[in-house]
This record gives C-alpha cells, structure tokens and sequence, in this order.
C-alpha cells in the first residue's frame, strides 16, 4: 500500500509542480526582451508536456474534485508555458 501511495504522489505531483515550474521558467527565461536559448525551450518543454499530459489524465478520471483541480491546474500553466515558448 505504501508503494501505492508514493504513485499516486508522484503522478499529482508532476501536473500539480511541473506546470508551475515550466511556466515560470517561461517568465523567467524571456523577462525584459530577452529571447529564450534552444536549451531554455526544451528544458521548459521537458516539464510542460508531462504536466499537461498527467493533467488531462488526472482531469478526464473518475475521482474527486481536489485532484481535477490539480490537473486543471498543471494544464492550465503547462499550457501557457508551451504557448509563450512556441511563440518566440
């Protein structure tokens, strides 16, 4: 059951850190007309994608609303990180 527990963490945590972290580096990376390097997009894309990816997953399941609202939210800011980073 432990084992059980530490799954489930790690699967709320990659949407529920991984979206707000890659949309901050998104903020931080392109503050005052600077530009993004190549490594900069791709470690942003690195979190963004696996956060949008689990938060659809958490979204879409049958479960309470606590975790939907975490996957909301990992979509939501891993989205809008993979947008300003496609952009530029």
């Amino acid at each position: 059951m432990e084992s059980l527990a530490l799954l489930a963490t790690l699967i709320v945590s990659i949407a529920f850190i991984g979206g707000p972290l890659s949309f901050l580096l998104s903020r931080l990376l392109t503050r005052k007309g600077r530009t993004l390097s190549s490594f900069g997009k791709v470690v942003t894309l690195i979190f963004a994608l696996p956060a949008i990816a689990v938060g659809l997953y958490l979204i879409l399941l049958d479960i309470g609303l606590g975790a939907r609202i975490m996957g909301a939210i990992g979509v939501m800011t891993g989205l809008l990180a993979a947008i300003r980073i496609l952009r530029k």
